[in-house]
């Protein structure tokens, strides 16, 4: 049987405005290139947005 949905992991860097914003995107960056290592990059979306405590990022992601 071949009805099995295709899904993707999403990943989304999220910050505190109490650390930098480089380091969240920094981490994202780092998971996005471990995960592609191992598993391919077809199956993982790296959200290009880094959500800052703001309603507004939360929206543009």
């Amino acid at each position: 049987m071949n009805n099995v949905p295709k899904i993707k992991v999403g990943i989304v860097a999220v910050s505190r405005d109490c650390f930098p914003e480089s380091l969240s995107v920094n981490r994202r960056k780092a998971l996005i290139e471990a995960y592609t290592k191992k598993y391919g990059a077809d199956d993982i979306y790296e959200c290009p947005i880094c959500i800052v405590e703001s309603e507004i990022h939360m929206v543009q992601a």
